[in-house]
Formats: C-alpha cells, sequence, structure tokens
C-alpha cells in the first residue's frame, strides 16, 4: 500500500500500463489514442490503454462511434516530453473506461491505425 502524507492510496501498482477496460487489471501492451471529433479539437488525444484480449473491443467501441483512433504498441507511444513526434497524447490515460461491449476478439501485429486521427 502506499501512503502519502498520512494518505493510502490503495494497493501498489500491479504493472506500469494497466489495461482501461472496467474490471480489467491486466497489463497494457497497447495505446488506444483517440478524439470525439464533436467536443475536441483536432490537437487534443485521449488515450485508453489495452491489453491483448481487450484491445479489439475498445476499439470497437471509439470505431463504431467514428471517432478518428490510432492503435499503437505501448512501447511505441511518444513520452509526454516528445513533441517532435506530432503524437501528443494529452488528456485521460486509462481513466475512462466504458463498461460493457459484446465484441472480443485480439490481434497479433504490433502496430494498426484505424481512421485517421486528423479526420
Amino acid at each position: 500500500m502506499t501512503v502519502v502524507g498520512g494518505l493510502s492510496l490503495g494497493a501498489p501498482l500491479e504493472h506500469r500500463h494497466t489495461c482501461s477496460r472496467a474490471g480489467c487489471r491486466a497489463e497494457a501492451a497497447w495505446a488506444l489514442i483517440w478524439r470525439n471529433p464533436k467536443i475536441h479539437t483536432a490537437d487534443r488525444r485521449k488515450t485508453w490503454l489495452a491489453c491483448d484480449a481487450h484491445r479489439e473491443v475498445l476499439a470497437s467501441f471509439l470505431s463504431d462511434r467514428s471517432f478518428p483512433l490510432e492503435v499503437v504498441a505501448v512501447q511505441d507511444m511518444a513520452s509526454p516530453d516528445d513533441t517532435s513526434s506530432g503524437n501528443t497524447s494529452s488528456g485521460n490515460t486509462g481513466s475512462s473506461k466504458p463498461s460493457s461491449s459484446k465484441h472480443s476478439s485480439s490481434s497479433t501485429s504490433n502496430t494498426s491505425a484505424v481512421g485517421e486521427l486528423d479526420e
């Protein structure tokens, strides 16, 4: 348990990156970088993290809503200090979680892009 200034912050982290799927505590291997064009400007990005089992579920949730989406391996994510790549992942990192989906499958490719981020 982590304690800061006498406050308990809960259990220690199991992984550096944890899947954003509700209830999943698995290590994330994928970053789903997306935005809602109705409320986010073209430079605003949200990031969800996904384990192999939930990558397609989360990607389908976003693409079914026609949100611009890019899926990259977690190790290929740009760091917050890296602005040279043009990939600024501002916003939540795995904090917004869809609660359910009927889709389930996984893929073995290292990197894939679904749609264009600047649509």
